[in-house]
């Protein structure tokens, strides 16, 4: 992976997800994916208003369904971490939300 001057991001512009979800190695049900990028936001590996990739690049980068991510960030827009807005994407919310 080719990081980007020390941000965590590849050369495509994704994060570290890799490191807790490796293509190809199918996380076991959404809720285990939503609990991994819940840790990546609340460790701080994904910062306040980091925008998520295209639902279809993301989920074919960790080897997902998109059904699987689609469940993921629901779970993590109820907790308040993530929020999804038409034409402008996911993305994660400040700290004090």
């Amino acid at each position: 992976m080719i990081r980007a001057m020390g941000t965590g991001f590849d050369a495509r512009g994704f994060t570290r997800l890799g490191t807790l979800i490796r293509p190809g190695e199918r996380a076991r049900d959404e809720g285990s994916l939503a609990q991994q990028i819940g840790v990546q936001i609340l460790s701080g590996e994904l910062a306040p208003g980091y925008v998520f990739p295209s639902e279809i690049d993301f989920a074919a980068s960790i080897g997902i369904s998109r059904s699987v991510l689609r469940e993921a960030f629901r779970v993590l827009i109820a907790k308040g971490l993530v929020e999804s807005r038409p034409k402008t994407g996911t993305r994660v919310c400040a700290r004090r939300h």
